[in-house]
C-alpha cells in the first residue's frame, strides 16, 4: 500500500500486532512528530471489514478516557473509498 499522502508514517517492517482485519504497525502521526501505534486493514480486506473498523473508531471516540483502554490519538478516514484507514493510539512500550 502506499502510504505517502496520509497524514501518519509507519514502518512495515515493526508489525506490533495483527487481527482478522487489521494490522497494527509502530509509527509517527507527520504534524506532531508523535511516536503512536497505527491500526491500518489489511490489503485486499472487504467492505465489511471497513465498516468494522469505522463502527470500533466510533465506539472508542465515545469511551475517550477509560483505564482499560488505550487512547485513540486521531484517526484518518479521507482515504476510504480507495480502502485506505489509519488510527492513531497512544504508543504504550512493553
Amino acid at each position: 500500500m502506499d502510504f505517502r499522502h496520509l497524514l501518519y508514517c509507519l514502518d512495515e517492517n515493526k508489525i506490533l500486532g495483527f487481527g482478522e482485519f487489521g494490522v497494527v504497525f509502530k509509527g509517527c502521526v507527520k504534524v506532531a512528530n508523535q511516536e503512536v501505534a497505527v491500526k491500518t486493514i489489511k490489503p485486499g480486506a472487504g467492505k465489511i471489514y471497513l465498516k468494522s473498523l469505522m463502527l470500533e473508531l466510533k465506539i472508542l471516540m465515545l469511551v475517550r478516557d477509560h483505564e482499560n483502554i488505550i487512547s485513540i490519538v486521531g484517526a484518518q478516514t479521507s482515504m476510504l473509498n480507495s480502502g485506505k484507514i489509519g488510527f492513531f493510539y497512544h504508543f504504550a512500550a512493553l
